[in-house]
């Protein structure tokens, strides 16, 4: 193997392992990543607080699963050529 590519090979894993937001986090759940939550509390609202918050169609999606069912666009029959 030529020096040149083994350089061109190497040379992007350096730079990602350089990168501070690269670094591995624990797993979700694990006690050190439990440990970096301590600023973090979960939200416990009930359902009727949440209907006043939010607007119905928001409610809808989050939390009574109201999107389109899949499959149903028209534009999956789109052939035109471009970008989509």
């Amino acid at each position: 193997m030529k020096r040149r590519a083994l350089l061109q090979s190497i040379a992007p894993l350096l730079a990602i392992s350089l990168l501070p937001g690269c670094a591995r986090s624990a797993p979700p759940g694990s006690a050190a990543a439990s440990s970096g939550d301590a600023g973090i509390t979960p939200l416990k609202k009930s359902d009727e607080e949440w209907k006043q918050i939010l607007e119905p169609m928001r409610y809808e999606v989050l939390f009574e699963e109201g999107t389109e069912p899949s499959g149903s666009s028209p534009l999956n029959a789109e052939n035109r050529d471009g970008t989509f």
